[in-house]
């Protein structure tokens, strides 16, 4: 069996990743080296609300671009169980003395995973989405490792003031979430967020932009820009449905559009807003606070089962998809008021009231 660690002390050595930098978020810091220059500008340009100069430490993850396709760390690869309902294949693995190496089954990426660091490999500047999403994984995993849960949940902040939003793919928890932060509220999680089990409960964020579909971004204002003006006109003729369902993604860069200081990472959790609501449904929607055991579709929307990535106190990995211990989310939750909204969309409705719950006024 390969070990990681000779593997990761052969890829730094060989690629020499010397350009540095480190993130910080509350009390962890997360120090990353670049064998490009032009990958750490873009990397320090996206996390550029949390950066800070590098102060030497060792780093946690290094991003090693290259110019051709790598030939895989090892072999065989195991496929990723992924849970119920999601058939297409992400990520395949293979178990390592010391750690793991996950390959991206589409774009050639590989991550060599190891409690100490992360390695990414390949073709590190046309997957740059990737690369923050491992960086991203290494804080989850800190957080978890700290007793937190992790939730499918955006969420936004006020002035001391917390909201989350969880929903089934689609639901339009991002959208709701932008419709607040257009309102005055504050950026704190797009699509991960992780729960402390602590009196009042807070809620922490990962730094990953908000990802929205075209749909998203012509229904809120300030958002139209982020389409260039011919992919708007091709779009404005479309009907919701084909909207809704298209598959294109973009970044919101939130300091550009919203203003700086309109990040807000670590919050008390004051409400958790769980959207069961339809486009097809024509009826007016209704907001209603329930216990979490209510209605079963609450705990579905909000738990979420770490990845191929994770790894517990003593190292050890997931094997596959494995469902959430629902206990740990409900103890913590019987302390967060939980709201439904149902019946047809209502944006503005929605907005409202979570608006109020984070005591802004507008």
């Amino acid at each position: 069996m390969h070990n990681a660690n000779e593997v990761a002390r052969q890829l730094i050595s060989r690629f020499a990743p010397e350009y540095r930098m480190q993130i910080r978020l509350d009390d962890q810091t997360i120090a990353i080296a670049c064998n490009r220059a032009d990958i750490r500008e873009q990397l320090s340009r996206y996390f550029r609300h949390i950066v800070e100069p590098h102060d030497g430490q060792e780093p946690q993850v290094f991003v090693l671009h290259a110019d051709t396709k790598e030939p895989s760390l090892a072999s065989p690869l195991t496929a990723w169980a992924r849970e119920p309902g999601k058939t297409r294949q992400k990520e395949a693995f293979a178990e390592l003395a010391g750690g793991r190496l996950i390959a991206k089954v589409r774009t050639g990426m590989q991550f060599l995973v190891s409690p100490e660091r992360i390695l990414a490999l390949g073709d590190c500047r046309s997957n740059l989405n990737q690369v923050i999403n491992v960086i991203n994984a290494r804080y989850i995993t800190h957080l978890l490792q700290a007793g937190g849960v992790l939730c499918h949940a955006a969420a936004a902040a006020g002035a001391g003031t917390g909201v989350a939003f969880a929903g089934v793919s689609g639901a339009g928890k991002s959208t709701l979430m932008l419709h607040c932060v257009g309102r005055g509220a504050s950026f704190t999680s797009n699509d991960r967020l992780i729960l402390e089990d602590s009196h009042p409960v807070r809620m922490r964020g990962v730094p990953k932009l908000p990802r929205i579909n075209p749909g998203t971004a012509l229904s809120i204002k300030e958002l139209q820009s982020i389409l260039d003006a011919e992919r708007r006109r091709e779009l404005e003729g479309w009907d919701a449905d084909a909207l809704w369902n298209l598959e294109e993604k973009y970044d919101v860069d939130v300091e550009t559009i919203y203003g700086r200081n309109r990040i807000v990472h670590a919050a008390p959790l004051d409400g958790f807003i769980v959207l069961t609501w339809s486009r097809t449904n024509g009826t007016q929607c209704r907001i209603e606070r329930l216990d979490i055991d209510d209605d079963p579709r609450l705990l579905e929307a909000i738990c979420k089962s770490p990845g191929p990535f994770h790894f517990d106190e003593s190292g050890q990995f997931l094997s596959g998809y494995q469902p959430p211990s629902p206990d740990a989310y409900r103890e913590i939750l019987s302390r967060v008021p939980i709201y439904r909204i149902d019946g047809g969309i209502d944006f503005d409705a929605a907005a409202n009231h979570a608006l109020e719950i984070l005591q802004i006024k507008t």
